[in-house]
Order: C-alpha cells, then structure tokens, then sequence
C-alpha cells in the first residue's frame, strides 16, 4: 500500500482515502488477532510502519475500523456468542497519545464501539452468578442487593432501546448509501462503463464484506439496469465485461461503497448490542423472579 497523504495538523483539511484507512484498520486487527499484540499497540504501530501522518479524525477512523474488524472476527469464532476485548476496545485517545511519544491519553473524545456497555453487562452477569450462588446454598440475598438487581434491569433496559434508536438511525443511513451507490453506478452506465466494471469497483471497495457487495450489486440490478433497458440476456453480457484494471479508490462509486461497508458494520455492531444486552437483562430477570 502507498504512504498516505502526509497531514501533520491535527486542524488540517479532512480529506482523506477512506480505503486507505480501512486497510490500516484491518492490518491492526489481524495483527491483534494473530499475534495477540495488544490493539492499542497494533493501530499505532500499522499507522508508523506506513509512514502515515494523519490528523486526529483520521486516527479515529483507523481505530473504528480496527474494533469493528477485531469485534466481527472475535463475533464469528464465538459462533455469535458475546464478545469481550480483553483489554477492551482499541481508544482513538490512546493512539494518539502512543503517536505523539506519550503514555496519556490525548485529550478528545474516544470513539470506536461503545455498545455492548461492558460495565453493564460484566456487573448483569456478576450479579446474575453470584445469585445462582446464594440460591444454592439457600441463602437470602440482602435488601441492597435486590434494589441494585433491579436497579441494572432497568438501566439495562435503557441501554437497549438507545442500542434499537441507533440501529434504526443507522438502517435509514444505510438505505440512502445504496441510494448513492446505485446514482453512482447509473452514472458509470450512462457514460461507457458496463455492469462488470460495477460489479468489480464494488467487489474491491467491500472487501471480504462479500454479502454487502452483494447486496449493493443486486440494488444496481433492480434500480438502474431496467431503466438503462439493461434486462436479461442484456444484463448479463455487460455483466462479462469486467476491466481488467484495478478499480480506482478515489471513484465516487468506490468511496459511496466504502461508505455503505462503513454503515453496515456500524448497524451490525450495533444489533450485536443489543442481544448481548437482552441476553443478559434475561438472565438477570430469570434470578429476579426466583
């Protein structure tokens, strides 16, 4: 991969190859995986081997990409079981702070997924084990302790709805990326490109997101093709015609399918949220009523 633009204020312009970042990200979360390094580490030090400079926001993106991409893959080998980060999450905050030759964290606001709320659920499940316990041995929890059980039931519940309000918010965002996409592709069409040369931008901007890219495809393919009166036997012999050159990252359809991928891992973290949290509530509501 090519050195990223050099920005050294973190004020600079905000542009940036959101490809590029992605990358940084994915290398730091197989590195963590691996090679166990801690995430942290493994963002600063995938961000110096590539002799990159970039601006707090960009820092950010890296970092966000790196958790989502550790939090899927830790996701997929737990076979959808809760995941936890045994240091937690990487810290935009802490990168920076490891960038700029310091062990304190810069003073921002940490970004990369929240949800699950840790706190929330490590004390539903503390609480949940430790009454499994008492009710073993038949031994009666206090007062304190059933006010404070039902007390995280609630916040618990409160967490899950803000979890729902942000998947809603975030399946809306990722209607108007397949939007974009689709303008996008419609304009390739109109202007020489064919469904193959779609078809490859896409494959390149989702990476290993193979459903994604699916599913983007198949919007182009009912959206645009008909009104383009690219239909059945049409559709498919531009769909063979696949150039043979790497697709350009700076593509307006690349960067809007860079953005879609963004979304929908952002919607996935965020519904993976939420039934850690209704898993745990139901655990903890199951002890309630014993």
């Amino acid at each position: 991969m090519r050195p990223l633009r050099a920005i050294a204020d973190p004020n600079a312009d905000a542009k940036y190859d959101p490809y590029e970042l992605r990358v940084l990200g994915d290398r730091a979360a197989r590195r963590h995986l691996d090679q166990g390094t801690d995430l942290n580490e493994a963002v600063a030090s995938v961000i110096k081997e590539a002799g990159a400079r970039l601006n707090n926001h960009h820092i950010q993106r890296v970092v966000e990409y790196a958790n989502h991409r550790a939090f899927r893959e830790l996701r997929q080998v737990n076979h959808g079981r809760p995941v936890e980060f045994p240091d937690g999450p990487a810290s935009a905050a802490l990168v920076i702070g490891k960038l700029r030759g310091t062990t304190k964290e810069a003073t921002m606001i940490p970004t990369g997924p929240s949800e699950p709320d840790h706190g929330l659920v490590w004390r539903a499940n503390h609480i949940t084990s430790e009454r499994i316990e008492k009710a073993a041995s038949k031994i009666e929890p206090s007062q304190r302790e059933k006010v404070d059980a039902v007390d995280l039931y609630i916040k618990l519940g409160e967490a899950i709805e803000q979890c729902r309000m942000k998947a809603a918010a975030l399946e809306e965002k990722c209607a108007n990326a397949l939007h974009e996409i689709t303008r996008q592709a419609g304009h390739v069409l109109r202007h020489g490109g064919s469904l193959g040369d779609v078809a490859q931008v896409l494959a390149a901007a989702c990476g290993d997101h193979h459903s994604l890219a699916k599913t983007a495809m198949d919007a182009v393919l009912a959206r645009v093709c008909p009104s383009l009166g690219l239909i059945g036997s049409a559709a498919e012999a531009s769909y063979e015609k696949v150039a043979s050159g790497s697709p350009n990252p700076k593509h307006p359809l690349f960067l809007a399918a860079v953005e879609y991928v963004k979304i929908a891992e952002d919607l996935e973290l965020r519904r993976g949220a939420a039934n850690v949290l209704l898993n745990s509530r139901a655990q903890l509501a199951a002890v309630l009523r014993q």
